[in-house]
């Protein structure tokens, strides 16, 4: 039998209606999200927000950051689950998230302004389970 820190199942419900896979499903909110794979505390992944088809031909993004925040759970500190800056590929910016709480499901935005003076947000969520 896995062990596994349990996490609500009103809130695996609330995030499986927001996304399937990296899909990007639009909220009330006006912001895409996307459902990053699940981790235990001990991974450290990069994870990508893919901003192609919201950039004209020839716009590219020029700045981008990632600010992180606990959507279900609890955690005092959800931002240090971002290691390092986000880094800009064409139109993909990239984070390392690594560690977190288990049980904790975390939302993660990336804001990124392109150089047609844009300000583009795509949200994620990323659960953390317990080592097994």
């Amino acid at each position: 039998m896995l062990g596994f820190h349990p996490i609500s199942t009103a809130a695996i419900s609330d995030l499986l209606d927001l996304s399937v896979g990296r899909e990007k499903k639009f909220l009330g909110f006006g912001v895409p999200r996307v459902i990053f794979s699940s981790r235990s505390p001990a991974e450290k992944l990069v994870e990508h927000f893919d901003f192609t088809s919201d950039l004209a031909s020839g716009e590219t993004i020029s700045s981008a950051t990632v600010a992180a925040i606990v959507a279900s759970g609890s955690d005092v500190d959800p931002d240090a689950i971002l290691s390092g800056a986000a880094s800009i590929a064409g139109a993909v910016v990239s984070q390392k998230i690594t560690a977190g709480s288990p049980g904790v499901i975390y939302g993660a935005t990336c804001t990124a302004t392109t150089s047609a003076g844009q300000i583009l947000q795509l949200a994620a969520y990323v659960a953390v389970l317990a080592d097994v």
